[in-house]
């Protein structure tokens, strides 16, 4: 249910059995019909609730229970992109030991090269948190002092940001110096919550958080610590042996308008003109398969998750974005209105991926 918001629980004897859900959808992105004023609400019955909304891990918590103690210490980290001219060949380097104590990495992405990153803590949550002078600088000047292509803002071809749910310590308020194992908590609620942990311990996070949710809620299931091979033919689970990667459908309806244009329809024409003159290897046939199989609802869907464009290039995100929104337009029935709401606040977020 994608731009679904929790607003709140329903409990009975203190326990959760269901999420009154609001759809953003309409109001977060223009996309609503004209008449459509209030948001859509509805309610899901549930037997277990998993909280893991990283940074926003405490207004999960509080929404369950108004005095919960504050459990994430926010901590910023920036990366920016630059073109792989700047760091040629295919290994990736780390600076063991900046100025502050940390490490800082360059390594090579899709044509690119990501450099980063920073680790400032911030008071304010933000849901498109924007990176500050100081880190930039600190970035540019590590990454300048170990090659001989130094790199300068003009150089950078998209900065973006990132918010990371440290857990809190008793003994430290240095957020370099917080640890990055992960936390599970289980409310009196038996609301799960699963936050702090890092990229490469993701998959022991889901199991852990899983099998106690599954634990909590009766589901006969391994008890919490049990490994995901416990009591055989009780559900338990799978992330340990399941694969990545597939795209169903998706792959299938992608090769045959490849290699059938006819199917494209009225897509073929001048209108489209962008996407044969831009450097990145993204095709009309992409955007339509995101728009029937992918889910896309938005242009930001499109340019920054089922592609990676305003990361590598906030610019040619940009120059590409109204070509993307006519297609989306037509593919999802919006009206010139929405596509031109769209288009408006896609590039009003990309320029916050450029240095200016």
């Amino acid at each position: 249910m994608n731009y679904t918001k929790a607003v709140g629980f329903i409990k009975e004897n203190g326990v959760i059995v269901g999420v009154e859900l609001e759809d953003t959808l309409e109001a977060a992105v223009g996309l609503g019909s004209e008449a459509a004023s209030q948001p859509q609400c509805r309610t899901v019955a549930c037997k277990s609730v998993i909280n893991a909304t990283g940074v926003f891990t405490d207004a999960v918590l509080q929404m369950d229970d108004p005095d919960a103690d504050t459990l994430v210490y926010p901590s910023q980290g920036i990366h920016l992109v630059v073109d792989a001219k700047f760091f040629k060949g295919e290994n990736a380097m780390m600076i063991p030991k900046t100025d502050d104590g940390r490490v800082l990495f360059a390594v090579p992405w899709q044509g690119k090269v990501v450099v980063g990153t920073t680790d400032s803590h911030v008071d304010h949550i933000d849901m498109e948190p924007l990176p500050l002078a100081e880190e930039i600088h600190f970035v540019l000047e590590h990454f300048n002092r170990y090659t001989n292509a130094a790199i300068s803002k003009a150089d950078v071809l998209s900065v973006f940001v990132g918010l990371r749910p440290l857990v809190k310590s008793a003994s430290s308020n240095i957020s370099s110096l917080l640890s990055r194992d992960h936390t599970l908590i289980v409310s009196l609620s038996r609301m799960v919550t699963i936050t702090g942990g890092k990229w490469t311990t993701y998959r022991k996070m889901a199991e852990d958080a899983v099998n106690n949710a599954v634990f909590v809620a009766k589901l006969d299931g391994p008890g919490p610590g049990a490994s995901s091979g416990a009591s055989s033919g009780a559900k338990k689970c799978i992330t340990k042996d399941l694969p990545i990667g597939d795209l169903g459908a998706a792959s299938v309806l992608a090769a045959q308008l490849t290699i059938d244009e006819p199917l494209l329809g009225n897509y073929l024409n001048h209108e489209y003109a962008a996407f044969r003159d831009q450097a990145y290897a993204i095709r009309v046939v992409d955007v339509i398969v995101a728009a029937r199989c992918n889910y896309v609802r938005t242009v930001e869907d499109f340019l920054a998750r089922r592609n990676r464009l305003l990361f590598l290039d906030a610019r040619a995100a940009i120059q590409l974005a109204p070509a993307v929104a006519d297609i989306l337009q037509k593919e999802l029935n919006w009206t010139n209105e929405q596509r031109d709401t769209q288009l408006k606040a896609f590039i009003q977020l990309a320029n916050q991926y450029i240095i200016h």
